[in-house]
Order: C-alpha cells, then structure tokens, then sequence
C-alpha cells in the first residue's frame, strides 16, 4: 500500500511493514512484486530487492493476474507494457486495474466505466470513482457516492462500506481505504 506518509508498505499477514520507496498510486504483480506511480508520474518496479524505474509517466497502475501492466499515461490515455515500453491503447481515464485475462477496467475523470475487450474499450453500466480487480476475476468500484460496489456480469450491486480508493486481493475480497486514511478488508465493514 501507499501510507499516508507517502510511503510503501507491504502486509505480513497481520501489520504492514515498510518497505524503501515512495510513491501515489500503486498494483502489485502475480509474484508479489509492487507496481507503484510517484506523485511525479515516475512508474517504479520493485524486483524483490529494490524498486528500479521503467520508462514512461503515468498517473496509475493496474496490473493483471496473468502479469499484464497497464497504466494512466499522463495524458489521460491507456498504455500497456509490452516488456520494454507502453504502448498505446486506444482509450481515456483517471483509474484502472487489470483483470486475469490481462484487459484493463478504467474508470474516466467523469466516472464512466470502461472494459477493455481485447481490441477496444466497452462501457459498462453505472459510474465510479475508482476500481479493483481480483484474480478471480471480482470487479468492484467505488461509486461516486463513495460506495462499495461488487459487478454481478451486467450491473454493479451496493455493498456495506464506503471509501476513497479500492483494491481486490486473489480472493475477491475488496480492500478499502477511506478519504481519512482508514483500511478495511472485506466486504460488510
């Protein structure tokens, strides 16, 4: 997680323990590895030892269950890693995450939500303020109410909780941070 402070931190199990580096916004990869966004828009990978830096800016990051990165381009456009660089997408937002299959879910400066279907971007019903996505293919958003919100294949339904920003572990369960800085796991909180 990014804390408050700026910093990264990754969960033991039972606490979150510090890790060097320093970003906004940040995914993490199949291996455990963290994908993080500085508030500068430097895109830093962190190799099991250190955090090294990968060419190109971007405002966020998602990375998918089968490795795929995609990120926010500084312009508001959508890139994907190709292994070197990113390489455009056709397509616009402010937040993604990436699914199994490695197609990226973006939400825009507007709160519309977007799927990519393996050649384009298709709208999806309702609108967000962020999105996460699980290994197991879970899509939840935070609604522009500040809402949790799970996606059943043609809707997104209400769940208890509220947030700022959402992330979903291999499980499907979401993790939620509050406007405060507050952390919750699960849904039902």
């Amino acid at each position: 997680m990014i804390g408050t402070d700026g910093g990264t931190y990754k969960f033991n199990s039972t606490s979150f323990q510090a890790v060097a580096g320093r970003g906004a916004r940040i995914a993490v990869d199949p291996n455990g590895n963290a994908w993080v966004v500085t508030s500068t828009g430097g895109i830093y990978r962190f190799n099991a030892a250190s955090f090294v830096k990968v060419p190109g800016a971007a405002l966020d990051v998602g990375v998918g269950a089968n490795g795929t990165v995609w990120v926010i381009g500084m312009d508001g456009g959508t890139y994907r890693f190709n292994g070197t660089f990113f390489q455009a997408v056709a397509g616009r937002g402010a937040r993604i995450a990436v699914d199994p299959n490695g197609n990226a879910w973006v939400v825009t400066s507007t709160g519309d939500i977007y799927r990519f279907n393996g050649t384009s971007f298709v709208q999806e019903p309702g609108f967000a303020q962020d999105v996460g996505v699980g290994a197991d293919g879970s899509v939840w958003v935070i609604g522009t109410d500040g809402g949790t919100y799970r996606f059943d294949g043609s809707s997104f339904q209400r769940k208890p909780g509220a947030g700022a920003q959402i992330s979903v572990d291999p499980s499907g369960e979401p993790w939620v941070v509050t406007a405060s800085g507050d952390i919750y796991r699960g849904s039902g909180f």
